[in-house]
């Protein structure tokens, strides 16, 4: 029998690292059933409900192999994982907490600490998170979403010096990834360093690659400067980053939908009604649009038009209820009908 086991485990393992999660499920079951003693026949069936998104089944089996092996800290790991994953953080912690005091396998305990360090920043327990996020750093090594939290949590501390530094280590080790300037930008923000947190995005515009953030912050700036000032300039300048969004990157259908109605909120602004109905009708059908060449600029014609995406009807439909998900309150008619009572 022990041999036996030992060949469905084996075999259940390997069909997961193959992608496939229900033949997995299968040998894992019947594995239960040759031993339901067995801590390894329920981690592999946790692992393959884990794949299928059936966190709740997963936890149970999870649990099983903790009864199974209760002095194993990795079974410990392994559930706390599966409710962190399923919103349930309390219980993720609780479970984290017995795990370390038992003790875990070297690969393991890394991982530990990191995801405990994530859930104590996501419930704003920024000391603990920096405690966590550090011991994982120790043993993991150089890890772009520990130093990310770490820069946050230093931020949300008040702690601006250390959390500076280690956005600085971000970009020293991605410079091309516009994430550690944007975390730089977002702590000096909190110190009230506008003028150094603008530097910082002209900084990212010269040594990253574009990205949906950096423009979405570079729009947001020159909107922030128009409630200072009042010049409309600042209008036309985030109409210019919108447009250069669309063609820098290559954009999801999304977020060329989000930039045709941002484009036509700002044309509201500018008392454009001509040009704000414009890119409501291009929000309206945003892959033509695109495609056709329709540029949120008044001057600008077919000759920026971007690649023809040829989506499926698939990806139309889920782009379509994408839309209708986010903007449930019809967001494109409402702003339609700001336009029509301002200019018609």
């Amino acid at each position: 029998m022990n041999e036996q086991i030992q060949t469905l485990i084996a075999n259940s393992r390997l069909a997961f690292v193959q992608g496939k999660y229900q033949e997995a499920l299968d040998i894992a079951k019947d594995a239960i059933k040759v031993d339901p003693n067995n801590a390894d026949a329920y981690l592999c069936a946790g692992n393959a409900n884990m794949s299928f998104e059936k966190y709740d089944i997963a936890i149970k089996y999870y649990q099983k192999a903790v009864e199974c092996e209760p002095e194993n800290g990795d079974r410990y790991f392994h559930l706390g994982y599966a409710l962190a994953t399923n919103s349930q953080s309390a219980e993720a912690i609780a479970i984290f907490a017995k795990a370390d005091e038992i003790g875990c396998s070297p690969e393991v305990t890394g991982q530990l600490y990191k995801i405990l360090g994530m859930l104590c920043f996501d419930l704003k327990k920024y000391d603990d998170a920096v405690v966590n996020l550090c011991k994982a750093e120790t043993i993991i090594g150089i890890d772009i979403e520990i130093l990310q939290r770490k820069a946050l949590s230093y931020g949300m501390l008040g702690e601006y010096t250390k959390g500076l530094e280690v956005a600085n280590q971000i970009k020293l080790f991605a410079p091309s990834e516009y994430l550690g300037y944007r975390i730089a930008k977002e702590i000096l923000l909190l110190q009230n360093r506008n003028e150094e947190a603008e530097e910082e995005i002209d900084r990212a515009e010269r040594f990253s690659r574009p990205c949906m953030d950096f423009f979405i912050d570079k729009i947001s700036l020159e909107l922030a400067k128009y409630t200072q000032d009042k010049e409309k300039e600042h209008y036309r300048r985030a109409l210019a980053y919108i447009n250069d969004s669309l063609y820098a990157i290559k954009p999801e259908v999304q977020n060329v939908v989000d930039a045709y109605i941002n484009a036509a909120e700002v044309y509201v602004q500018l008392e454009d009604g001509d040009m704000a109905a414009n890119c409501l009708g291009a929000a309206e059908n945003p892959i033509d649009s695109f495609n056709e060449g329709f540029s949120i600029n008044k001057m600008e014609s077919k000759e920026n038009a971007g690649p023809i995406m040829r989506p499926s009807d698939r990806e139309i439909n889920r782009a379509v209820e994408e839309a209708r998900r986010k903007y449930g309150d019809r967001r494109i008619e409402q702003t339609g009908y700001r336009v029509y009572y301002d200019y018609c």
